[in-house]
């Protein structure tokens, strides 16, 4: 208890640059593994963040999305990113194609984010943005800029990992007809 306090301060007053080398980023989380936080759990590697927020989306359908892109941040977000006013705002009733758009309006491709990929192949939404799945306050190739990205954003690419591939996968397959 005490001593985990203790770490978590230690952190905390550790420099931004430190914490992302690469043996930092592994040591936390082989930390965030043992803790019994189930927040920390959730956060255990880039591959179950992508994983959990998935599972939720399945559970949790939006029927409405509604994204305030008036201002975004690049870089060493959601703390030491830096301001980046797009006056943009996107809405659609497919929280998928939504989410689909403000990537690209960061010069994102939807399909490199793990979340979007599989919710677009489970068909909990459409991250190709079809004409019409979604509405905003101006053309989004007009608006969209490639946004700086975070330091850590090569390691967060490795969210494919073949063991959360089988867990997506089973939610993929058709149902079975029943009889």
């Amino acid at each position: 208890g005490q001593s985990l306090r203790g770490v978590g301060r230690l952190y905390q007053a550790t420099p931004d640059w430190i914490k992302l080398l690469p043996l930092i980023d592994d040591a936390r989380f082989r930390f965030m593994r043992h803790n019994d936080s189930h927040k920390m759990r959730i956060h255990q590697t880039y591959a179950l963040m992508h994983l959990n927020i998935f599972l939720v989306a399945r559970v949790v359908r939006a029927h409405l999305a509604v994204i305030d892109a008036w201002e975004g941040m690049e870089g060493e977000g959601p703390t030491h990113g830096d301001a980046v006013p797009l006056h943009a705002a996107i809405a659609s009733f497919d929280p998928v194609a939504a989410d689909a758009a403000a990537a690209r309006l960061m010069g994102f491709q939807p399909e490199e984010i793990g979340y979007l990929w599989y919710a677009h192949r489970a068909g909990l939404g459409d991250a190709s943005l079809a004409p019409g799945s979604v509405i905003g306050n101006g053309d989004l190739a007009a608006l969209a800029r490639p946004f700086r990205r975070h330091s850590t954003y090569p390691r967060q690419r490795d969210w494919q990992d073949p063991r959360v591939e089988a867990i997506v996968e089973r939610f993929c397959q058709p149902e079975p007809a029943l009889q």
